[in-house]
Formats: C-alpha cells, structure tokens, sequence
C-alpha cells in the first residue's frame, strides 16, 4: 500500500498497490450499505493507474481512461448466489458492453475510487512530494457497477493452481503460478 497524508485532510488515505490488498473483506465494508435487487449484481472493477493519469482524467482538458480492468464480484444475494453458484470476490466474465451498460454505483464513501483518490491529492498539491512518489507509480483504484445476473457469462477465482500437463512443479515448494 501507498500511504499518502493531506495536511487539508483529517485522514490519510491507503492505496493499493497490489491487487490482493484490495480484500474481499474490505470490499464488504465498502458495500456494506448497498442494496441490491434479485438478479443483479453488484461488480467491483479494479483498474490499475497511475497520478498522472488521474490528472489527465479529471483535468482541466479531461478525458476517458480505457485501461484494464478487472471485474470482481464485490456483491451478491443470498439466493442468487445459491442458484448461480458464484461468489463474492471472484473474478467475472462479462462483455464490456454489459459492464457499459451498467448501472453506475457512485455517492457513497469509496475513498478509492478515481474521482476521490483525484480530489484527496486535488486539496493538498504537496502530499505526493512529502510521500516520495512521482506521478507514474502505479496503483489500483475500485468502482462499481450493478449488472443483471445473466450477463455474466462466467467467473474464475483468482491464484488457484490447476493441475495441466504444460507445467510441471519442481521440488515440494508451494504451488503458485
């Protein structure tokens, strides 16, 4: 995590630079007050960006940021889950016309979305200098859309080791990939 403190700000504010901090534990605290209609689902998109480009979407000649991203579930039902078979914090399969079409979820406390992240450094221009980072280092930022259930083709969960014959493990040591 980056740690970067506004003296304009009664907070410091955390961000991730590695997508397994961002938690499936923190994501239940940030959606905690969500709610949800059956059949749909509440997706987390994880983007990896940097300052710089943080300034050149919010800027003064802004303009849209096409990145990766990676979409999470960050919410689901009970009973929709159940049916479905899927989980929170697994990764999802889903054109990226559905996740446009989506209904954006903004307005309530996400201190790590785009525009928050944008308007914490925004109120003190110095904090990144006392934090020794320039404007290209790179962390992950989280927004969030609702999707109908059955737009989702799919989902994957993340560092689970399957078993193929194109890699051979060496040794006893852990199996990651």
């Amino acid at each position: 995590m980056i740690v970067i403190a506004s003296n304009n700000k009664s907070y410091d504010l955390a961000l991730p630079t590695d997508t397994r901090e961002i938690t499936n534990d923190a994501i239940a605290k940030l959606v905690a007050k969500i709610h949800i209609a059956k059949n749909y689902v509440l997706v987390g998109l994880i983007t990896p960006t940097q300052f710089i480009r943080l300034q050149a979407m919010f800027g003064k000649n802004g303009r849209d940021d096409k990145s990766f991203v990676m979409p999470i579930i960050a919410k689901i039902g009970k009973e929709d889950s159940e049916t479905s078979g899927f989980e929170v914090g697994e990764t999802v399969v889903i054109s990226r016309t559905a996740l446009e079409m989506g209904n954006h979820v903004d307005g309530f406390n996400n201190p790590i979305s785009p525009r928050a992240i944008y308007e914490y450094i925004c109120s003190d221009k110095d904090c990144l200098k006392r934090a020794n980072i320039d404007g290209f280092t790179q962390f992950y930022t989280l927004t969030f859309k609702i999707v109908p259930l059955n737009n989702i083709v799919a989902v994957y969960k993340k560092n689970v080791v399957t078993e193929t014959p194109f890699v051979s493990y060496r040794g006893t040591e852990d199996k990651q990939v």
